[in-house]
């Protein structure tokens, strides 16, 4: 991916949700950057090439706002990017089981497999991260953030924390609205068709994809846990 510049990123909370976006605080030197290493344990030596099959997770509060993490790559640590939620599968481990339990652990939220449904979209993308060639192949599902859910990073592995910043609800617009800020160019579409897919399966039109937030819904308040 090209670089691009650092995200105009803003801690904000939402009048109309449960839910604020938050900040998680410096790792504190435990992470692999820290001591200037790159120790990245499971990764080939710089130049290598790693091929990734990940579950990925989509979470939708009721104004079809996408739950992301923010985060950046080593290499280009002033470079503030959103993500979706995922990881590979553990050994006996399906991929609507990793993304499930990548939620959790990810961002602090626990749904049932089951309600992750069936996966709406498969895709593979190419990218640079840390001076490795990721090709990640993804499966997507889609879910309703549950009510009252209080997203945390507590669950982030030493790895994440040293590159995961924080956590935000994004819509299609927004995300459209602000391409130097995204993983990959993909992301609105990703967020679109998991938001097609649960209107779909709940049987109920809702907001569409590009529906702005309301205003309540972006006023400034303070970062989430």
């Amino acid at each position: 991916m090209n670089a691009r510049r650092e995200s105009p990123y803003e801690e904000t909370s939402h009048a109309e949700s449960p839910y604020e976006e938050g900040t998680r605080p410096p790792a504190g030197g435990d992470g692999p950057s820290a001591g200037g290493g790159d120790d990245y344990p499971g990764l080939p030596p710089r130049g290598g090439t790693v091929h990734r099959h990940t579950g990925r997770v989509v979470p939708l509060d009721g104004q079809d706002r996408a739950l992301l993490l923010q985060g950046s790559e080593p290499d280009r640590p002033g470079w503030r990017f959103w993500f979706t939620i995922g990881g590979i599968a553990d050994p006996g481990e399906s991929l609507r089981q990793a993304a499930a339990r990548e939620l959790a652990e990810e961002a602090g939220v626990q749904v049932a497999e089951d309600a992750l449904g069936e996966p709406y979209l498969e895709s593979v993308i190419e990218f640079d991260w840390a001076g490795r060639r990721i090709v990640q192949h993804q499966t997507f599902f889609a879910v309703r953030l549950p009510e009252g859910a209080r997203p945390h990073l507590g669950g982030l592995d030493a790895v994440e924390q040293d590159t995961t910043f924080g956590w935000g609800l994004r819509s299609v617009a927004q995300l459209e609205a602000e391409p130097d800020t995204l993983a990959t160019p993909e992301l609105p579409g990703y967020v679109a068709a998991a938001v097609e897919d649960l209107r779909r399966r709940e049987g109920a039109p809702g907001p569409g994809p590009g529906t702005e937030p309301s205003d309540d819904a972006d006023a400034p308040g303070a970062p989430g846990a």
